[in-house]
């Protein structure tokens, strides 16, 4: 039944944007079917070289809008063409206006690689290590004009160790994203049932440069 059927728009960027675009692409079915993807368009623009998205939309003549213009209006005219009632965000830093989120029942998901509400923003790796953290969550919400605010759907937890690095977190943490994410696929194959809940505090907001401050040595003969 076509009106059952979740037809996606992935929005998505980075390695982690990347494998769970292959996550996607690959569960397509019955219940499920990509129809649009929002990503860079080359590889020399952005720090992990890659343009994978796009060129997976190319071979597979998958509807493709580059994320550089950063254009709702074409993000619009796609959801309407292709039908689209579910929107999915992966690393992908575009907060997008009510209308959007309107167009499709609010039906949009953002994969958030932190614990909500207490690491919404940036850097949380290192805040997490700085905060002395004993555990790493990443999360699923869905998407609400408030960043990082809206109702949580599914939590992955890690443990984080004496000897980690914000890199050996960001490794770790890309793995239980991943599990994060196929459980959202389960989830919209009817697989899995699962209950949005609410975020009671507003939490911790990291600006992105809240972590400049943080990031001194002071060098050893520094004794003033």
């Amino acid at each position: 039944d076509e009106d059952m059927k979740r037809r996606v728009l992935f929005m998505g960027q980075k390695p982690l944007g990347e494998k769970c675009f292959d996550l996607l692409c690959n569960a397509s079915s019955d219940k499920l079917k990509l129809c649009g993807a929002v990503s860079n368009q080359r590889k020399k623009d952005v720090w992990w070289h890659s343009n994978h998205i796009y060129s997976v939309c190319k071979r597979h003549k998958i509807p493709f809008i580059s994320n550089a213009a950063r254009s709702n209006e074409e993000v619009k005219f796609l959801i309407n063409k292709e039908g689209i009632n579910t929107l999915v965000s992966v690393q992908h830093n575009w907060i997008l206006p009510s209308d959007i989120l309107a167009l499709i029942d609010g039906e949009a998901y953002n994969l958030h690689n932190a614990k909500l509400p207490d690491y919404r923003g940036y850097n949380s790796y290192n805040h997490a290590i700085l905060n002395r953290e004993s555990s790493y969550t990443s999360t699923i919400h869905i998407m609400s004009e408030i960043v990082d605010m809206g109702h949580i759907l599914i939590e992955e937890a890690m443990e984080i160790y004496e000897h980690d690095t914000a890199h050996s977190i960001y490794c770790r943490a890309n793995e239980s994203a991943t599990i994060t994410f196929k459980k959202l696929l389960s989830f919209f194959e009817g697989k899995l049932p699962l209950s949005p809940a609410a975020i009671e505090s507003e939490g911790e907001f990291y600006s992105k440069n809240a972590i400049d401050p943080l990031r001194k040595i002071k060098d050893i003969q520094d004794h003033s």
